[in-house]
């Protein structure tokens, strides 16, 4: 927030962007603006200090931690923990080659989908149905998923339903 500002409904981002780079970076910002402390709160004895440049994690060699509390002035509170990801890569900040990438594979074909069928009455969905069944009859190759998918998702769903296992 010292960078940039205060966002007003974002302002938590700002932190959390910050401390996601500060992880990625292996780096600690600075305070800005930072000139003297509240003499109200003893830092010394609370083993606190503010940073005033930036500088090295302490601990490198252990995975870096840290949180991010945001308050909002209509009692909205958060805090979120985020935590450096664990790698083997020796070069964490050089990406691998693309030809070295992991392959996309396609998602298995499920083996029973469910098609759902509905009408606004009992007659209307055995009617729906028998329409189904036609329909399906005259196009054996559809593939049942995209049935499944088509049925979920481009028809009203009515007060009286079934589903049927493809």
């Amino acid at each position: 927030k010292s960078n940039i500002g205060h966002l007003e409904g974002a302002a938590g981002i700002a932190g959390l962007l910050k401390t996601a780079l500060a992880i990625w970076r292996r780096e600690l910002p600075p305070s800005l603006n930072y000139e003297q402390p509240n003499p109200r709160i003893p830092l010394d004895e609370l083993n606190l200090r503010v940073r005033t440049t930036a500088g090295a994690w302490p601990t490198p060699e252990r995975p870096l931690v840290a949180g991010v509390s945001s308050f909002g002035m209509g009692g909205t509170n958060c805090h979120v923990v985020l935590a450096q990801h664990a790698t083997t890569d020796s070069h964490p900040d050089h990406p691998a080659p693309a030809d070295s990438a992991p392959q996309a594979t396609q998602p298995a074909t499920p083996s029973a989908v469910a098609w759902p069928v509905s009408g606004r009455t009992d007659q209307a969905l055995r009617a729906q149905a028998r329409r189904l069944h036609v329909q399906l009859a005259d196009q054996p190759d559809v593939a049942p998923a995209d049935i499944g998918f088509s049925l979920a998702t481009t028809r009203a769903a009515f007060e009286h339903r079934a589903v049927a296992v493809g």
